[in-house]
């Protein structure tokens, strides 16, 4: 009986190597999964990772760039959707992209539509279920640590305008420090103030804010050291700090009349930073500091 050859077309689409072209959104992410439901809180919910790897991103479209592994998603995210919107961001101190494989099976990419060069995407209707997310960068094997942010916040759309936007771009730029930082303290001049109250519940926590942008953003790397945020103005001012956990921490009058936050074992990833003051409207020239040594009173 002679050999039947099967169709070449059949052979390729038979072999495992056709497979290996696309990410394998069915692997164990390598920086775990995470279970949310419409609502969750704290918001945003953070995790780091280290982002890229060694393969270029084979899918195309826009914003499908820079190198990942293949091999494992970063981040899964089962999700239960509601009535909100669900944003997709990535805060890192190098360039970075963000592949993410939606519960259709549908890909979506972006690239710099978040603060700087980082990488944003925004769903209005988002889907219940699985989520495989990659966050890339621009060099084969240039590994970088990175602060990946889910939130529900940061649209018109969002309940989350009761409280001030957590992921929009920061009036006064991200300041990207790890521990031991040079030179100590870090000095940034704002204009304080805005026309909202400060609705967060707690000590400290008063004055006007603008809600709708943090003044500055801190995405921080810790080490043995504490942290302090203070500031200095010619009037009162007033602090209030999202930590990378999504809680919120204030302060009024810590020094004379002039706040200051001190952590002790202060955590990594984005601290959002907003300086208050005691008027609606009434902005006011002040400068924040940064720094791992108690300032002098």
């Amino acid at each position: 009986m002679l050999a039947r050859t099967l169709p070449l077309a059949l052979l390729i689409a038979l072999t495992p190597l056709a497979l290996a072209q696309q990410p394998d959104i069915s692997a164990q992410p390598l920086y775990g999964t995470i279970t949310l439901s419409a609502g969750f809180q704290p918001d945003p919910h953070r995790s780091e990772v280290v982002a890229g790897g060694t393969s270029q991103n084979p899918i195309s479209g826009a914003g499908c760039v820079g190198y990942l592994n293949i091999e494992r998603p970063d981040l899964d995210l089962n999700y239960t959707a509601g009535s909100y919107p669900l944003r997709f961001s990535v805060n890192s101190s190098t360039d970075t992209a963000l592949l993410i494989n939606q519960p259709d099976g549908s890909w979506i990419c972006d690239d710099d539509s978040g603060d700087g060069n980082n990488p944003l995407i925004s769903l209005a209707n988002p889907q219940s279920g699985n989520y495989n997310i990659w966050v890339t960068t621009y060099n084969a094997n240039a590994q970088t640590s990175a602060t990946v942010s889910i939130s529900e916040a940061g649209s018109s759309s969002s309940v989350s305008s009761s409280v001030p936007d957590v992921g929009a771009e920061p009036l006064y730029g991200t300041l990207n420090l790890s521990s031991g930082f040079q030179p100590d303290p870090q000095v940034r001049t704002i204009q304080a103030g805005g026309s909202s109250r400060n609705p967060i519940s707690g000590s400290g926590c008063t004055g006007y804010i603008n809600m709708e942008r943090p003044d500055l953003d801190l995405n921080f790397t810790p080490g043995a050291y504490p942290l302090f945020i203070y500031v200095r103005a010619s009037s009162d001012t007033t602090l209030l700090v999202n930590l990378p956990d999504g809680s919120w921490v204030c302060s009024d009058d810590a020094t004379g009349n002039h706040p200051m936050i001190q952590l002790g074992q202060p955590m990594a990833g984005n601290y959002n930073i907003w300086v208050g003051t005691y008027q609606a409207g009434a902005t006011q020239e002040a400068t924040v500091y940064l720094s791992e040594v108690a300032p002098s009173k």
